[in-house]
């Protein structure tokens, strides 16, 4: 019996390695003069990473610009949309 517990364990911590706690951002909309950005947020006040803030550079980049943060809000149980501006 210790031997399955053990085994178990283990696999338990091998797995939960496998994971990673940075979100990926997903695009919701991007017409060149703002970027806006999907991912998980739990509470509604999450900062956006810097995942989100390379991604929107990225493609405010595409017309020369910077992007600027400009605000967040809850689209979906558990997703949380941030927005961008492209100055």
């Amino acid at each position: 019996m210790k031997k399955i517990a053990t085994f178990t364990f283990l696999a338990a911590a091998a797995l939960a390695s496998c994971t990673t706690t940075e979100a990926v951002p997903v695009v919701s909309s991007f017409n060149g003069d703002s970027v806006g950005l999907q991912g998980p947020g739990f509470w509604g006040n999450e900062k956006p990473t810097q995942a989100f803030v390379d991604e929107a550079n990225r493609l405010c980049g595409r017309r020369g610009m910077k992007a600027e943060y400009a605000s967040s809000r809850m689209v979906a149980d558990y997703t949380q949309e941030h927005l961008y501006l492209c100055v």
